[in-house]
């Protein structure tokens, strides 16, 4: 399997940074300027690495592989805790748009996943796009029918 392009991997890191950037760390709470900057960024990169991405009513950002077989989910979150590390987030979601980078035929697709809100926000003291509980895996999808935030437009 091809290895991950270090270089893009850092550059990708260093421009996520740049969005929200507040003193040695970020500032993307969800559904922010900032926030919603930042989504975009990812919906760009991933189209320039050959994914399909998408958004949906809760603002989960997907990037589908087009490749055959099986998927492989993987990701983090975009948005931060206020005033958080510059990592707080990015470094999953940059590693699962890498590695998605790297596809071969002989292997299952990966398909990146940018959560929403995995942090609490202005809109919601709870996180629909996280588990609500610590250590657990987070649900591929939730429930848009529960979130009022369905008919918001994101793109």
């Amino acid at each position: 399997m091809p290895d991950i392009d270090a270089d893009r991997f850092l550059a990708d890191l260093g421009d996520l940074r740049q969005i929200g950037s507040y003193k040695t760390g970020v500032h993307r709470p969800a559904f922010s300027p900032q926030d919603m900057q930042a989504r975009h960024w990812l919906m760009d990169r991933m189209t320039e690495i050959g994914l399909e991405p998408s958004i949906d009513g809760i603002g989960n950002v997907y990037g589908r592989h087009l490749g055959p077989g099986p998927h492989l989910l993987i990701g983090s979150h975009i948005e931060s805790q206020n005033h958080a590390g510059w990592l707080d987030g990015a470094l999953g979601l940059v590693a699962a748009s890498s590695k998605a980078a790297t596809y071969v035929p002989a292997s299952s697709p990966v398909s990146p996943r940018s959560g929403s809100i995995a942090s609490p926000s202005p809109v919601s003291r709870t996180t629909p796009g996280a588990p609500p509980w610590p250590n657990a895996a987070a649900p591929v999808s939730p429930p848009c029918a529960c979130w009022r935030l369905s008919t918001a437009s994101f793109r």
